[in-house]
């Protein structure tokens, strides 16, 4: 029964760690831009997810080899749109663009 608790503890965790790279691959593809990304941070997740993958298998760890498995390939969807897209892939403002949302701005205020 214990062991039952725990498994359902660890799909759980995984459900909720796959589910946190949703809203970053979503605003990527939304946007079409990947401008204020760590790539370096994202690069070292892949790393370190992937080697944790390899762990977990050499472990027979279903449940964790899973959730890295995924994790891995999160990693590798939001590096591949990053490069898709771009890191600055968004329209430069002209200096009057800049002055109008700065009156807006102030407006509101």
């Amino acid at each position: 029964m214990t062991e039952q608790i725990f498994s359902i503890l660890g799909v759980i965790g995984n459900i909720l760690l796959v589910t946190a790279y949703l809203p970053q691959i979503s605003k990527i593809i939304k946007h079409k831009h990947a401008e204020d990304l760590s790539l370096l941070m994202w690069i070292n997740y892949l790393i370190g997810d992937f080697l944790l993958l390899v762990y977990a298998i050499h472990q027979n760890d279903a449940i964790v080899a899973s959730l890295f498995t995924i994790m891995t390939i999160g990693n590798l969807a939001i590096l591949f749109l990053t490069f898709k897209y771009g890191r600055i892939n968004v329209k430069k403002k002209t200096t009057k663009e800049k002055k109008e949302e700065e009156l807006v701005l102030n407006e509101e205020k």
